[in-house]
């Protein structure tokens, strides 16, 4: 084997291990979560028949309203899956905020 081709076996091998952690880091996790709930509940509700179910010249006032009572008129599986997209959406906010304030700060001390 010459020296050239177990290099490309050895980065080949450091490159898919990579990309196998990056995979797996807590923020990924959280995103895939939050789609794979918005894929399952998305089968359950309708955003279609929700807005046209709306009714016209619907007020700021009026529409939280509305979308309150269309939630607790839904399924109490959808409930639960609203709430945890909710918070995982949250969850995600607070990472990226964290992420890139943290990058801020570095950036304002190595980058002056």
């Amino acid at each position: 084997m010459t020296d050239l081709s177990l290099k490309q076996k050895i980065m080949w091998r450091v490159r898919a291990i990579y990309f196998l952690r990056s995979l797996v880091r807590p923020i990924f996790l959280k995103f895939y979560t939050f789609v794979i709930l918005g894929l399952i509940f998305g089968n359950f509700v309708s955003i279609a028949q929700v807005v046209n179910n709306m009714p016209a010249g619907l007020l700021s006032q009026n529409a939280g309203y509305f979308f309150w009572s269309a939630y607790l008129q839904t399924e109490f599986l959808v409930q639960v899956g609203s709430v945890a997209s909710v918070l995982l959406f949250g969850l995600i906010l607070r990472d990226l905020g964290q992420f890139f304030g943290k990058t801020a700060f570095l950036s304002k001390i190595y980058f002056r």
